[in-house]
């Protein structure tokens, strides 16, 4: 039986025993995360204007038979100012295609106007920092490995011959 005595950010101190609440703490966090965790700028994602989107519905491709051939439910939008045209047609659902077809033409558009600092190529870098940083250390413990070894073996050797 416990109950939560204090909720600051991602620490929490619960008395394990309520009763006796004034001397029994745990303290414990739930952060998975890193608190210097470096965060994606979002502040130049350009804002879609409906007025400046042509959308149509049209019929889809790929597998799925009758259903893909009968129904209209991919969505292609065309942005009127860069002409840039996006098709989606990942869900069997219109809807769900329509805001995903939306989303998608904001990162393009993203790319387009911000180049480097575009939400996806800042992830992209966050990315390939991280696996770099993990081949580094990867790296240097293959190489302490093989000094080690290499110590064991002439240390062994020494020793054999004497």
């Amino acid at each position: 039986m416990s109950t939560i005595i204090s909720n600051y950010g991602k620490q929490c101190i619960r008395a394990v025993n309520p009763t006796f609440s004034h001397n029994i703490f745990v303290a414990f966090s739930t952060n998975h995360w890193p608190l210097n965790k470096p965060k994606v700028d979002k502040s130049k994602v350009p804002v879609i204007n409906e007025k400046e989107l042509r959308e149509e519905f049209i019929h889809g491709s790929g597998p799925g038979g009758q259903n893909v051939n009968k129904l209209s439910n991919c969505v292609q939008l065309t942005h009127l100012p860069t002409g840039i045209v996006v098709k989606c047609h990942v869900n069997r659902e219109q809807h769900r295609n329509r805001v995903l077809a939306r989303e998608l033409l904001v990162d393009k558009l993203d790319q387009l106007m911000n180049g480097d600092q575009s939400v996806s190529a800042q992830r992209h870098r966050l990315v390939t920092e991280k696996f770099s940083k993990r081949n580094k250390k990867r790296e240097k413990l293959r190489l302490l490995k093989e000094e080690f070894k290499a110590r064991e073996e002439t240390a062994n050797g020494l020793t054999n011959k004497i």
